[in-house]
């Protein structure tokens, strides 16, 4: 996986087998907030954070494969 962060936008690529099974990514405040939360369906994706007030965020992608209940 390769994200570049840009000062407009953040983009995802995912290689191979990364493209299997649903991925998520939440950018958040350092309040805690989710901010964005964008699922990648695709191998690039491209999330858009010029609507967000300067300052520091935090991101993070994961994937889940099976859920417990």
């Amino acid at each position: 996986m390769e994200v570049l962060v840009a000062k407009t936008s953040i983009e995802i690529t995912l290689d191979g087998d990364e493209t299997e099974g649903s991925r998520t990514m939440r950018v958040y405040a350092l309040n805690g907030q989710i901010v964005i939360e964008k699922t990648l369906n695709n191998t690039n994706t491209t999330i858009e954070v010029n609507q967000l007030e300067n300052g520091a965020y935090l991101y993070e992608v994961f994937a889940v494969e099976i859920v417990v209940r």
